[in-house]
């Protein structure tokens, strides 16, 4: 397959303090932001990872009339609210109660006040301050590479993938190098500045190997005001 430019788009505040002038705030409002990153309208097939209780992927199910939505929500909590919420779209979105990073195992999940943050790593303390959100419990969760659930799937091309894992972006990546490489044309990619700490690289380690492997920035929006 012919390597070609591919895009990602970035989903933060922060960062506008260096980059302004990329920055535009949708509000939420998911069409006017698809539809400012040239998402092809016609795309078959999407990945919602981190799909929480179905946001992104009612948005993706309503404004790409084509496609098929693979969501996956690991917390079995906001997992049922998922399939509760895409209940009347069963023939176009297959649900998975899992996550997806660099290993086939089963993983702490940490459970937090806000559903939105859980995530298989813990808080760090700078996260903590500033958005007071605290670890209640946890529960074990399978995980897969993504590159082995492609394969089992025989999943051939995926025109966009959604990710917000709460601080294992680079994992995810790194289970997904082969997909990355040859199959994923979009990706749209939420980052916490803070969620691993003020001095994390975490940031640096995507950005670089979403370089390496052809895509380029189109976008950031506005998600989080000091997140």
């Amino acid at each position: 397959m012919a390597k070609t430019l591919k895009q990602y788009i970035f989903n933060n505040f922060l960062i506008s303090r260096i980059l302004d002038k990329l920055l535009i705030n949708y509000r939420y409002d998911l069409s006017i932001f698809f539809e400012k990153c040239g998402l092809n309208k016609n795309s078959k097939v999407i990945f919602d990872v981190g799909a929480y209780i179905g946001d992104y992927t009612k948005a993706f199910l309503k404004l790409f009339p084509k496609a098929i939505i693979w969501a996956f929500e690991p917390c079995l909590k906001t997992f049922k609210i998922l399939k509760y919420n895409t209940r009347k779209f069963y023939n176009r979105v297959k649900l998975f109660n899992m996550g997806l990073i660099d290993e086939n195992a089963k993983k702490k999940l940490y459970l937090m006040n806000f559903n939105a943050a859980n995530s298989f790593i813990p808080l760090s303390d700078d996260f903590k301050k500033v958005c007071g959100t605290r670890e209640t419990k946890s529960q074990e969760i399978i995980v897969k590479r993504l590159d082995d659930f492609v394969q089992e799937h025989n999943i051939k091309h995926i025109d966009i993938i959604k990710i917000d894992v709460e601080g294992v972006e680079y994992k995810l990546l790194q289970g997904g190098k082969d997909s990355f490489k040859n199959i994923i044309d979009k990706i749209i990619i939420e980052i916490s500045l803070i969620r691993k700490g003020l001095k994390s690289d975490n940031i640096n380690r995507v950005f670089n190997f979403l370089y390496k492997n052809d895509f380029y920035l189109r976008n950031i929006y506005q998600l989080g005001r000091n997140t």
